[in-house]
């Protein structure tokens, strides 16, 4: 064989696997539209001039869920109407506002805050927030919310990177590398990959042992939250902060290099009125439960600088990881450092508002999800930022803006 038909050989034979899974693709991609799990969809009563967030998006995180959560469905225009203020926002639970209907959360106040002062404009702003996901689901959606030519995207984000969906402590997980989780997400859009998908868990199912009965849990994160014992400084603990980051750092480089700008909030949990989590680890000299019981005793001698400190080193010794560490607002102080990011000072705005500094039940439900007053107190601080960068150049009439109360 000469040496130009043996290196046709070859590529033939390296080639043609490649060639079979894509024509495989093509056919399932005319005949298997379920395959795909867009994240925008047509709305059902909008004559196919708007668009949705897709209900069942978060197949693409909960693979072994029956109704796992889904996002807001707020419309917005198909065609993108040429005085528009378009704003999209990724997040969780407490973008969703959770536990109130969605006009409460702060996404859907700050578009009244808007539509005020923006009368000339057409104000969209559309809540990407998912209850027990983090910042895989962002990481995945971004590419997405720039096909839709967004003016600016706003994070509000980071208590679910443990347990939330893909996390290193979920039960929802495909491994404890970053890039593994990247690249199984990448292949989530691919239709070959998602008839394997659908074929294994099927044969799973059939296997699978019914869960025990039991009392019921009390949230749904609880049911994904796998290791409940996650200690400050270990393994699992700098896998989290190392995925937060780097995927936080990707989300704003694909934003900035879309000319997106990026409004970043700094995160706010329950200090002073949550003690640490049940878990034999937090008991103990030393550990949450001790700490927490020194800062209150500090903060009831109205010693609010030493109280404040301690309860911050309590929520970050509880090794049940339902509210983000410290750590994770340096993260975001970093990212924010980027080109084209905007910080936004929410953590420090509820500190303002709190007795001695220290953010309890005034502003926070129970460990982390805002009250009424505490969503108002974040949608001001994004209407604040966007104030100060003067809307990105729209045109506002701050006369119009109704009072704060």
């Amino acid at each position: 064989m000469s040496r130009a038909r043996y290196l046709l050989f070859v590529a033939i034979t390296v080639l043609s696997p490649f060639l079979l899974l894509g024509a495989v693709e093509l056919v399932l991609r005319v005949t298997w539209s379920r395959g795909a799990v867009p994240l925008f969809v047509t709305a059902p009563d909008g004559g196919n001039q708007y668009l949705i967030g897709n209900p069942f998006v978060t197949s693409r995180f909960f693979s072994q869920e029956g109704h796992p959560p889904t996002l807001v469905t707020d419309p917005f225009a198909r065609v993108k109407p040429a005085h528009a203020f378009r704003v999209f926002v990724l997040g969780e639970s407490s973008a969703a506002g959770f536990p109130y209907p969605r006009n409460g959360s702060f996404p859907r106040l700050l578009r009244d805050m808007l539509r005020d002062v923006l009368p000339g404009d057409s104000v969209e702003v559309v809540n990407l927030g998912i209850p027990a996901t983090n910042s895989y689901a962002m990481l995945d959606f971004t590419n997405e919310v720039v096909r839709q030519h967004p003016d600016v995207v706003l994070i509000y984000a980071g208590h679910n990177e443990y347990y939330g969906a893909l996390g290193v402590g979920s039960t929802e997980r495909v491994g404890s590398s970053p890039a593994v989780v990247r690249m199984y997400l990448g292949l989530e859009h691919l239709r070959t990959f998602m008839l394997l998908r659908v074929a294994m868990l099927s044969v799973w199912h059939r296997f699978e042992k019914p869960a025990p009965v039991g009392p019921a849990v009390a949230s749904f994160m609880e049911t994904v939250a796998r290791d409940q014992q996650i200690t400050l400084g270990g393994r699992a603990y700098e896998q989290g902060v190392q995925q937060f980051e780097g995927n936080l750092d990707r989300i704003v480089d694909r934003l900035h290099d879309a000319g997106v700008p990026v409004f970043l909030a700094s995160i706010v949990s329950n200090l002073r009125d949550m003690h640490p989590f049940a878990s034999p680890a937090n008991a103990g000299p030393g550990n949450a439960d001790a700490v927490f019981d020194s800062a209150q005793r500090a903060f009831a001698a109205r010693d609010s600088l030493r109280a404040g400190s301690m309860f911050r080193q309590a929520r970050d010794l509880d090794v049940v990881r339902f509210r983000a560490p410290t750590e994770f607002n340096a993260v975001i102080r970093r990212v924010a450092q980027r080109p084209g990011v905007t910080y936004v000072p929410v953590a420090e705005a509820f500190a303002a508002a709190s007795p001695g500094g220290i953010v309890g039940h005034e502003l926070i439900l129970e460990h982390l999800h805002p009250n009424q007053q505490g969503y108002a107190l974040i949608a001001r601080q994004f209407f604040d930022a966007l104030h100060a960068a003067n809307f990105l150049g729209h045109s506002a009439q701050m006369e119009r803006l109704r009072p704060w109360d």
